[in-house]
């Protein structure tokens, strides 16, 4: 067991679509899920999903940008920067929020949220 896990925006999308790789990770993994705030905004705004998509997040525990997170995401993001190594800076906050809440990251964007493992980024095999 991981622990809490917070799913991303791709594995959202992936249960609303009934994706089989999604599914299958939810059968296998005794843990709860949550989300974060940002994952939210990157699902409403690419909104095609209908009503089943506030019914879905409603049913979510959102985990929140906290001072703590926003901290530790603009040091991340500075170090990165000053290595030239740029990364989408909403995928630096989701990766911030999932460090300082002890939660591990289910993502199918496993390119982009690896580079985040320096910094503390757990991360679940799908």
């Amino acid at each position: 067991m991981v622990g809490k896990i917070c799913l991303d925006s791709d594995v959202l999308i992936g249960i609303l679509k009934n994706d089989k790789r999604v599914a299958d990770l939810l059968e296998t993994v005794d843990t709860s899920y949550c989300t974060t705030a940002i994952n939210v905004f990157e699902i409403w705004e690419g909104r095609t999903h209908g009503d089943q998509t506030g019914e879905f997040l409603g049913k979510m525990a959102i985990v929140h940008l906290d001072e703590s997170s926003a901290k530790r995401a603009a040091d991340m993001h500075r170090e990165m920067k000053t290595k030239g190594d740029l990364l989408d800076l909403k995928d630096i906050l989701i990766g911030a929020m999932c460090i300082e809440n002890g939660l591990a990251l289910a993502t199918f964007n496993k390119k982009h949220f690896e580079r985040l493992r320096r910094f503390g980024l757990r991360m679940v095999e799908i």
